[in-house]
């Protein structure tokens, strides 16, 4: 017997690092999208607690999450639908499919699944905000860290074309380093200030540019597929990874990205994560 359940991946353009004593309301403060694409993971008992991704071993972060869900041994195979460290949201997706499908395989609650996730992913500093917003879906704004932090929703949908154009990056190097966190965190709350002036679509783009410049995020390679992609639509970094995400005229996007990386489309989840087959 298994349980299947689906999660989002999640773009971040924007954020602010709030650490706090306890993984429960360490989180962060942003701005982001969640995509059609994303992962996939298919939960059964084991005699050993054993994760397998895209057909290989792995998943430390999704290891750490089911043995806090439960001293119970289970073997999860996740399927990635994009690559990991570039910002994707692509190891929260994983791991908060697995533990919904653990969840459900074992009867406890879905706030019990997000936790162990959300947690799991903070004490290995892989991520601060991607599960809770993959959890909701859309397109978010998040106003307070940690699990009872406050989410509200951003109207607007569509086609967005990724591309990832550089090597991954893992987000551990940037969470982790004190002083660059704290230009980071700066640069961030004003962002998530102005967007909450005007929360649109556009100003999320807009203001996800203005934060890669600012905090000195911007790579070059992902500069100069920004700039190439720019006069077909909106587009900016994704945090933290070297990738690009856009939204417009979706052919000329995808053309004009073409030549700087792997280029996938997709469309703004609307749902947030969720079993299958139930």
């Amino acid at each position: 017997m298994n349980a299947t359940a689906f999660a989002p991946a999640h773009v971040t353009g924007f954020f602010e690092i709030c650490r706090t004593s306890s993984p429960e309301t360490t989180g962060s403060r942003g701005a982001g999208l969640c995509l059609s694409l994303g992962a996939t993971a298919s939960v059964e008992r084991s005699d050993h607690t054993e994760v397998m991704v895209n057909g290989r071993p792995g998943g430390e972060v999704t290891a750490t999450a089911l043995r806090l869900l439960t001293p119970e041994p289970l073997r999860a195979h996740v399927t990635l639908d994009l690559p990991v460290s570039q910002g994707l949201g692509m190891s929260a997706a994983g791991t908060l499919a697995s533990t919904l499908a653990a969840a459900s395989l074992l009867g406890l609650s879905r706030e019990r699944a997000v936790a162990a996730a959300h947690v799991a992913e903070v004490r290995c500093s892989t991520g601060l905000g991607d599960v809770l917003a993959a959890a909701r879906g859309g397109i978010e704004v998040r106003l307070s860290p940690g699990l009872t932090g406050e989410i509200i929703g951003v109207p607007g949908g569509g086609e967005v074309v990724v591309a990832v154009v550089g090597p991954p990056l893992p987000t551990v190097q940037v969470v982790t380093d004190d002083r660059q966190g704290q230009h980071i965190s700066w640069v961030g709350r004003r962002c998530v200030e102005d967007m909450l002036r005007r929360p649109t679509l556009d100003n999320l783009f807009f203001l996800s540019r203005r934060f890669a410049e600012e905090t000195g995020l911007l790579q070059p390679a992902v500069g100069t597929a920004v700039e190439a992609a720019a006069e077909h639509g909106r587009v900016s970094m994704c945090m933290l990874g070297n990738a690009v995400f856009a939204m417009g005229d979706t052919p000329a996007l995808q053309e004009a990205l073409a030549g700087h990386g792997d280029v996938y489309t997709c469309r703004v989840a609307q749902r947030g994560a969720r079993l299958i087959g139930h």
